[in-house]
């Protein structure tokens, strides 16, 4: 009699969850590959140019590494980011997204005109282009559609993922003051950070993610808010940001600045 050979199950694969609220719906992580790419969703200082490293962290490990690059010449800008898996991360899941804006600004407001988003989930290739010049950001390129159409009243004054970023990250003289919504070409969420508290010589600010439009009923009664934290520390005239903390479903999420820029 023939042998019968039977295949081990698979163990649970912990890096393969809802983390990335904003990914496509289409993707095998459509739910996001890490809800703190929405904390992520904010960065950056007063400063003509600037880089950050970050190092993110969940399940009590280092997972991703993100870099961001803003340069401001007048009154316009351009800004980029990059997130990568790395370590045990990298080799169970390997995940990448570089995103980039251009546009105008006046002191601390900043109005995105282009942005284009190129998102890899080591199985799916998914680039979305969006243009903010008119009254309501349109999708120029992407095939992927919101779960459940957004209303163009609600998208109007939302700004993309990277203008969010360095609005919720930058170094200011008065942090804690981020109430906007941002629109990726799929979903729309809001992030707040309105409420502050001293930690020591650091100040705490709280607030939390929101999610809007773009998502089924189930996703809504699964999770619409997500708390969220950063910490800032003094740098001269400024408050730099040193750490993003996010409350995931899975577990809590760790954004560690690894930079010296101010």
């Amino acid at each position: 009699m023939s042998k019968i050979h039977t295949v081990p199950a698979r163990a649970p694969n912990r890096f393969r969850g809802d983390y990335m609220p904003c990914l496509p719906r289409k993707s095998p992580v459509h739910h996001g590959r890490m809800v703190l790419i929405a904390a992520v969703l904010a960065l950056l200082p007063l400063l003509a140019q600037a880089d950050q490293l970050w190092s993110v962290h969940a399940f009590g490990l280092r997972v991703g590494e993100l870099t961001v690059d803003m340069q401001e010449s007048g009154a316009r800008y351009r800004a980029k980011s990059q997130f990568k898996t790395t370590g045990l991360a990298g080799v169970v899941a390997t995940i990448r997204f570089d995103i980039q804006v251009s546009g105008a600004r006046s002191g601390d407001v900043f109005d995105p005109a282009l942005y284009r988003g190129n998102i890899h989930t080591g199985r799916r290739q998914s680039v979305t282009a969006l243009d903010f010049s008119g009254a309501v950001p349109r999708k120029t390129e992407g095939d992927d559609a919101p779960a459940v159409p957004i209303d163009d009243a609600a998208l109007r004054g939302a700004v993309d993922p990277m203008t969010m970023m360095w609005q919720v990250l930058r170094s200011r003289a008065t942090p804690c003051r981020v109430d906007g919504r941002q629109y990726d070409g799929t979903r729309l969420v809001a992030i707040r950070l309105l409420r502050s508290r001293q930690e020591g010589e650091n100040l705490v600010c709280e607030g939390a993610y929101h999610r809007l439009g773009g998502y089924t009923q189930e996703e809504l009664d699964e999770i619409t808010v997500t708390p969220l934290e950063v910490t800032f520390v003094r740098s001269g005239e400024v408050w730099r940001a040193e750490k993003v903390w996010v409350k995931t479903r899975h577990g809590p999420a760790t954004l560690k600045r690894r930079d010296t820029q101010p």
